[in-house]
């Protein structure tokens, strides 16, 4: 990693921030047809942005493009030899970033000219590549780029990984935002790694997507988290009776997974030496980033645990409520068939799947997976610790420009990969930052007919170029 002692503040650039382009998600072994679309189509279009970016200069300034998290998927990738990935350690990571580097040169490449003409470029850790965070996962990342504009002094020194936020007072606060979606979050999340084996603790994403999406492997491996109870198993009895067991068979590794990690958040040893870990990179961040260290323990004090650190939050989750009304559901209708006569037994069976019926229902009225609404409460407390007028987020791959009650804006740069969501009239978007005379300015915008335009997700927008010609294909 190469840490910039101001963090790279320059207030000479215009910041562009784009996240969840998600390279690599198509090397996931099983990746459906729809999976290898939605990701060329994202580097096509990101490719074609970053080129324009470097042609063009708005009021002859250069560039600072912040990727701001899930550029690459190494969440997803698989290891070199093609299997889903069984582990998330810095080692594994080096080798992962190579195999994404190797599909998609032509997105990095177009990086490496991007810096090598003077631009800056930020890589911000997200969820999908935590491991960015790591020093020697970072400098690999750098130098594989780097290396893609052979002959042209200073382009690693122009590129920086940024393992947490990007911030330039008076314009912006930059994160990707996954420490405010339970779903996604780390207990410390500059130490998410057990120390005892370098591997990072499972959350509720990561198990869906390795055991649930890993036995199914035409769905969209980010929805997984967000499967109710009765969808679960129509999907598993569609694929018939050996694609039910096979549905079964990860979800019991996807409930194991999940309480092991229980396990690791109750282990005082363990717990002790993440946070000590967590605190003193803390601690060297705010140094090297020019920011209080005050002022960083309170942003992180905003973050949500995650949801693997609550019994009960995890079993209604794991959906045992769920199984618990639909097993004591089935034996009160074998009781009630075995005990009374068949009138009586007809009548009670009705009332109990009545009952069952709607009990189920509120139960399903309990559970919410949405993670935009922490996200727009956590970019509010930190517009209001930060001296800076606008914050940005990805992760939720909803593009969003919402005003703030106390004043300056909180936007969302969406994402570039047009799956089921956010849907094609809806991906290539970014945000873009200026200092101007008359003061700061954002906008939120999309790639689309070779230009950034103004982007109002009310609004129905022409269909992209790229979307237009894979159509049309």
């Amino acid at each position: 990693m190469t840490p910039r002692p101001d963090n790279g503040i320059d207030s000479g650039c215009n910041v562009v921030v784009v996240s969840d382009v998600h390279l690599g998600e198509d090397l996931l072994p099983g990746a459906s047809g729809r999976a290898a679309r939605d990701v060329g189509l994202a580097e096509a279009a990101f490719t074609d942005f970053v080129r324009h970016l470097t042609r063009t200069r708005q009021d002859g300034r250069p560039w600072r493009l912040v990727i701001n998290g899930d550029g690459i998927d190494l969440m997803l990738a698989p290891t070199a030899g093609g299997a889903f990935p069984e582990t998330r350690t810095a080692a594994a990571a080096l080798a992962r970033i190579d195999l994404i580097i190797a599909r998609h040169p032509g997105a990095f490449e177009a990086l490496a000219r991007f810096a090598a003409a003077g631009n800056r470029v930020d890589l911000v850790a997200g969820n999908h590549d935590l491991e960015l965070i790591w020093p020697e996962v970072g400098a690999h990342a750098v130098a594989a780029i780097a290396a893609l504009a052979p002959g042209v002094a200073g382009v690693a020194q122009r590129i920086a990984v940024r393992p947490w936020f990007v911030y330039e007072p008076g314009l912006c606060w930059i994160e990707h935002g996954h420490q405010y979606d339970a779903t996604c979050s780390f207990e410390y999340g500059l130490a998410p790694a057990d120390p005892r084996t370098g591997q990072v603790v499972d959350n509720l994403d990561y198990a869906a997507a390795r055991h649930l999406g890993g036995a199914a492997p035409d769905v969209d491996p980010r929805g997984t988290e967000a499967w109710g109870f009765g969808g679960f198993l129509r999907y598993g009895m569609s694929l018939g009776a050996s694609g039910m067991g096979r549905m079964l068979g990860g979800y019991w590794r996807f409930v194991r997974a999940l309480w092991h990690a229980r396990g690791i958040h109750r282990s005082v040893r363990v717990r002790r030496a993440r946070a000590e870990a967590h605190d003193t990179r803390l601690a060297s961040l705010a140094v090297s980033a020019n920011v209080s260290e005050s002022l960083l323990r309170d942003v992180d004090g905003l973050r949500r645990p995650p949801i693997t650190m609550s019994v009960a939050r995890l079993a209604e989750l794991l959906m045992l409520d769920r199984w618990a009304l639909a097993i004591g559901t089935l034996l009160m209708l074998v009781g009630t068939w075995a005990l009374a006569p068949s009138a009586i037994a007809l009548v009670l069976s009705a009332l109990i799947v009545g009952g069952a019926y709607a009990l189920g229902g509120w139960l399903a009225s309990r559970r919410n997976p949405d993670n935009i609404l922490p996200l727009k409460l956590a970019a509010a407390r930190i517009r209001g610790r930060v001296d800076a007028p606008f914050v940005v987020f990805g992760h939720t791959h909803e593009a969003l420009h919402e005003v703030l009650p106390s004043g300056g804006a909180y936007l969302n740069s969406g994402t570039w990969l047009p799956a089921i969501r956010p849907g094609l009239l809806r991906a290539f978007t970014h945000v873009v930052l200026r200092r101007t005379p008359s003061g700061p300015v954002a906008e939120l915008r999309q790639w689309r007919d070779g230009g950034s335009r103004r982007f109002d997700s009310d609004e129905v927008t022409p269909l992209p170029a790229a979307a237009r010609a894979a159509r049309a294909a």
